[in-house]
């Protein structure tokens, strides 16, 4: 991958390859193609090299490759010729050579071509943990950081559940709401974020000292304690608010002093009572031993 990754960065240099427009890669430079053929040979070329006042060049060639190489892309030119002009102490002179083939080094001019550096995450977490300096160096990175990178993977695994189980653990937490359970989402997503701020944190103290490995399972160990108390506190017995006390009864009403109450059952005598005992209505005239009045 690594290799594949460093062949089309290189690659990039065919960005200049226009047929039928002049390029100019650099300050002084100016190339034009007439056309590409399919397989990538480049049909009448011109190139000059204009960057020196004093010494230019001018090839020109009925084809051309763009080749690779360790120290950049090339340019092999086939069947063409090469011109220069010359000054010396005010005096111009100009050369003109035929060639079958010859190279001209465009890495020099483009600058040269950049190694990338392979990822830490082709390498196993086996070799992380005890890395070696051929890993540094291919890598380009540091002993703790190779050493971040294999705690991190160990620890990345324990954050899954522990997510899925703070969400679990706040909804119970939630009784019936006629206005839904946003409540139980908010301090869900609090919570997660709070576990992933950690859980970054930790990363870049654990970069900067390997030996400080432990605090990279700090965010998960805090998650997991946070879903203990939130499902401890769900478990929990909620207390029931107490009912209201009924409403005092009313004393009932004498209905022999009450004219609304003259069609009503009366209350007393009480069971067992003698009427003899309850005297004559004053209003309605009705003796107490009579009985109620009828209801009309």
């Amino acid at each position: 991958m690594a290799d594949r990754q460093t062949e089309l960065a290189e690659n990039v240099t065919a960005q200049f390859l226009r047929p039928g427009s002049f390029q100019f890669p650099a300050d002084g430079l100016t190339l034009y193609i007439r056309a590409i053929a399919s397989d990538g040979r480049l049909l009448d070329l011109f190139f000059e090299d204009a960057r020196d006042p004093d010494n230019q060049k001018t090839y020109s060639a009925s084809e051309a490759l763009l080749v690779r190489s360790d120290t950049g892309p090339k340019l092999v030119m086939m069947q063409g010729s090469l011109q220069m002009l010359e000054r010396d102490n005010g005096e111009q002179r100009l050369s003109l050579s035929r060639f079958s083939d010859l190279t001209y080094d465009l890495g020099a001019i483009l600058g040269p071509a950049k190694q990338r550096k392979r990822d830490m995450r082709s390498y196993s977490t086996t070799a992380l943990l005890w890395p070696d300096d051929a890993l540094l160096e291919a890598t380009g990175t540091t002993r703790d950081k190779a050493r971040s990178e294999a705690f991190e993977r160990l620890a990345k695994p324990l954050l899954a559940p522990v997510a899925a189980m703070l969400g679990f653990a706040m909804l119970l937490l939630g009784s019936y709401s006629r206005f839904g359970i946003w409540k139980q989402l908010v301090w869900s997503t609090l919570a997660l974020i709070l576990v992933q701020f950690l859980d970054t944190a930790a990363a870049n103290v654990v970069a900067q000292d390997s030996a400080r490995w432990p605090v990279v399972y700090l965010p998960a160990t805090i998650g997991a304690l946070i879903c203990i108390f939130a499902l401890w506190q769900a478990s929990r017995p909620r207390r029931l608010k107490p009912a209201p006390p009924p409403p005092p009864a009313m004393a009932p009403k004498d209905w022999h002093h009450d004219p609304v109450n003259l069609c009503r059952p009366p209350l007393y005598p009480p069971p067992g009572a003698d009427r003899a005992d309850f005297p004559v209505d004053p209003v309605s005239g009705r003796d107490g031993r009579a009985g109620p009045p009828l209801c009309r």
